[in-house]
C-alpha cells in the first residue's frame, strides 16, 4: 500500500498511539500525529518539553494493537504554549521496526 506524500516527504496520520519517552519522566503521552518520519507529542505539562536538538528514545504503543515501536529521534520543534507539544524527528528506524509502523499507520488509515 503507497501513502500519499504531498508536500513532506512523510504524510502525517492521526491515530490512537501513546508514547513513553525514556530518560524524560514522561510516559504515556498522547501523539497528535505520527508518520514515517516523525512524532507529534501532546506534552500535559510544558516543563517536560526537551530542548531543541535533544536526542530522544520513545517506545510507541498502539491502542489495540500488540507490539511497540522502539525509534531514536531528535527534537527539531517545541510549543510552550498550551497546548504543549514536542516535534520529534526519527534518526534510527530499524528495518523490522519500520515495517511494524508501516502496518500500524495502514491500520489507522483503513478505519473508517
Amino acid at each position: 500500500m503507497d501513502f500519499p506524500t504531498g508536500h513532506r516527504a512523510h504524510p502525517r496520520f492521526e491515530v490512537h498511539a501513546h508514547v513513553d519517552v525514556a530518560d524524560a519522566g514522561e510516559h504515556h503521552l498522547a501523539v497528535r500525529n505520527l508518520s514515517l518520519g516523525g512524532i507529534c507529542l501532546h506534552l500535559r505539562d510544558a516543563e517536560a518539553i526537551q530542548e531543541v536538538g535533544t536526542l530522544v528514545d520513545l517506545a510507541i504503543t498502539f491502542e489495540g494493537l500488540p507490539g511497540r515501536v522502539d525509534v531514536r529521534g531528535a527534537v527539531v520543534w517545541v510549543n510552550r504554549e498550551a497546548p504543549a507539544e514536542m516535534g520529534i524527528r526519527f534518526l534510527q528506524l530499524d528495518a523490522a521496526h519500520a515495517e511494524t509502523l508501516r502496518e500500524h499507520l495502514r491500520r489507522a488509515i483503513a478505519v473508517p
